[in-house]
């Protein structure tokens, strides 16, 4: 006992300078953090801004990437639970600030197109034109309008405000599903950094705008957290069921539902895996080592049946699309995904660019964690993990990520590739869970003098990975010229400028933008219902003869962010700078309105 406590001792008084060190580094993180995030309020955006990684101060940057480098340090080699722990909250924090950034920023809205739409709908739920179970997904809308009467924030920004706490919610929850999934001692600190790549954004169907698709694979992480949880409890004393466990359960089901159930059918799917699994387990006479979830995933399939028939009408056009796709590709009478990325290819040479490039910057870190997957999926098939490694509840996770490949299949075969790149936004969350066990199973068990070479190599290897990683994922994490798209944000004098616009056209008169889209911001200025207007998506060659194209009058209206997005974002691949010289002037077309960020041109 007195050696026992010599050794402990000694264990102490080693360990002290590192917590002296962790302590005083953890200091200087948190200020490097409140710093940056001071350095990005104190400078709202007061125009469009093409890129909000140029736009923003390189103060937020350095603040952030400072508070990152010190949680990587300190989570990975701190030998106490207690530092590295407030070592993944700074991670935590550190990431959630870059989702938080358009709030920080003071952006009037963030997103053009859909979360217009969106916005719209808030708006209409706000003011009693819409009624929740009027939507297929009324979830977040009734959410973001929740937080604006409880907060008396613009029904605009308090949805800016929901979309970053689903951001929240899953850097803060994933590392708990890993704990869950992996009880060691590192597993979370791995789970935390993994979290902090943010995997399941993709910039193609999954985005940090509002998306409800999006928030409900980020929401995805409650549900699976509250899945381990009811699986891993024990029966409460008499034989009663752990009502609290199977509750939050039961909670966390109809959210998903609520929120988009179109992930909520790819969650379903992960409950009938598990529960095919238990059922087979049971019938071929193994003791049963977690709880079953049957129950739950018959509430889960009624509350989805229920819903979902309930609102048929919103499923008419997915599915008919994944229809028709699949018959012109089984028939060869429609385009597939083999043409579609071609003509993508094109365009991008066409820029200086190509897929390889593109693919790189979005998906380098993707590649890594689904290699790593795959690792994870062979050692539990072949049964090669560690014994301190749940093969059961893995198998579960490995199971489930085969049963919902052919849906994303299905899609791209049927060349909805949006829908594709959604699913496969949801399928990275499993596969960051198995990435994480693949990570830890690759440490060395012992150490040594045949493993110190593996043990360093890990030791240093992995926290230089994710170093070198979080800055890939981070300049993904929105759009920007870098991938040849333009920032998202809307700013005051854009959704100002279009109104002012709106209200000065002769409604019996057409009205055209690029790309269209005029109809997006009528929904985020005046809700969504629709009034039947003629928008026209303003060619090029139609830009500059405006008046031979609306030969009996009509209106054009452009914003920066617009005209940015061609020149800047898309290297003038359709329209370029000439173009936008000529409307200035051309014979009969004259400025009606104009500001910093919005011009409307009529045409007799």
């Amino acid at each position: 006992m007195v050696g026992d406590a010599l050794v402990r001792a000694n264990m102490r008084t080693a360990n002290a300078p590192w917590r002296v060190r962790s302590k005083l580094s953890l200091v200087a993180g948190f200020l490097s953090l409140t710093g940056g995030i001071y350095a990005a309020i104190a400078n709202p955006a007061t125009r469009y801004e093409l890129s909000i990684y140029a736009a923003t101060p390189t103060a937020f940057w350095v603040g952030i990437g400072g508070a990152l480098a010190v949680s990587i340090t300190v989570a990975w080699f701190d030998p106490h639970r207690y530092g590295r722990s407030l070592a993944c909250v700074l991670a935590v924090l550190g990431t959630g600030s870059v989702v938080a950034l358009p709030l920080f920023r003071a952006y009037r809205f963030f997103g053009h197109a859909d979360p217009m739409t969106h916005l719209g709908w808030v708006k209409d739920f706000a003011t009693g034109a819409l009624s929740p179970s009027e939507l297929f997904y009324p979830g977040v809308h009734t959410v973001s309008v929740f937080v604006g009467r409880l907060t008396g924030m613009p029904l605009a920004r308090s949805l800016l405000f929901v979309v970053a706490v689903f951001g929240l919610v899953y850097l803060l929850l994933f590392p708990l599903v890993v704990g869950r999934l992996l009880d060691r001692d590192r597993a979370v600190v791995l789970g935390t950094f993994t979290a902090v790549l943010l995997l399941p954004i993709n910039l193609i169907s999954t985005h940090l705008h509002a998306h409800p698709f999006t928030q409900t694979v980020l929401f995805s992480s409650f549900l699976l957290l509250a899945l381990l949880r009811y699986l891993q409890s024990p029966p409460a004393k008499g034989g009663r069921s752990n009502r609290g466990n199977g509750s939050l359960l039961v909670i966390a089901i109809a959210a998903v539902v609520l929120y988009h159930p179109q992930q909520a059918a790819n969650l379903l799917v992960v409950f009938g895996a598990i529960s095919v699994l238990q059922f087979v387990g049971r019938w071929r006479g193994r003791p049963a080592t977690y709880r079953t979830v049957y129950a739950h995933t018959a509430f889960f399939a009624l509350t989805f049946a229920v819903w979902t028939l309930s609102n048929a009408s919103f499923l008419r056009r997915p599915v008919g699309n994944l229809v028709s796709g699949l018959g012109g590709y089984l028939t060869g009478s429609a385009s597939n995904a083999g043409s579609n990325v071609a003509s993508q290819g094109q365009s991008l040479s066409a820029i200086g660019s190509g897929f390889v490039e593109i693919y790189l910057k979005l998906f380098s870190v993707t590649t890594v964690f689904l290699a790593l997957a795959a690792l994870a999926t062979l050692a539990v098939v072949l049964n090669w993990t560690s014994d301190d490694v749940p093969d059961t509840i893995v198998g579960y996770v490995v199971f489930a990520g085969v049963a919902l490949t052919p849906l994303p299949v299905a899609y791209f075969l049927g060349s909805v590739a949006e829908h594709y790149f959604r699913h496969f936004g949801f399928m990275m969350v499993l596969v960051a869970l198995l990435a994480v066990v693949a990570l830890r199973e690759l440490e060395p068990r012992r150490l040594d003098s045949s493993r110190r070479l593996r043990t360093f190599a890990y030791e240093y290897g992995v926290p230089v990975l994710f170093a070198v990683m979080i800055p890939l994922a981070v300049l993904t994490a929105f759009p920007s010229p870098y991938i040849h798209k333009a920032n998202r944000h809307v700013p005051s004098a854009e959704l100002t400028g279009y109104g002012t616009a709106l209200e000065h056209v002769d409604e019996s008169k057409a009205i055209g933008g690029i790309r269209g889209k005029v109809d997006r911001y009528r929904d985020a200025l005046y809700g969504s219902v629709r009034t039947g207007e003629r928008d026209d998506d303003i060619t090029a060659e139609n830009m500059t003869a405006l008046a031979s194209y609306y030969d009996r009058g009509g209106y054009f209206i452009l914003t920066e962010y617009e005209r940015q997005r061609e020149v800047a974002a898309y290297e003038e691949l359709r329209y370029d700078r000439a173009d936008f010289s000529t409307l200035g002037r051309q014979p009969g077309v004259d400025r009606v309105v104009a500001n910093s960020d919005v011009t409307l041109y009529h045409t007799d």
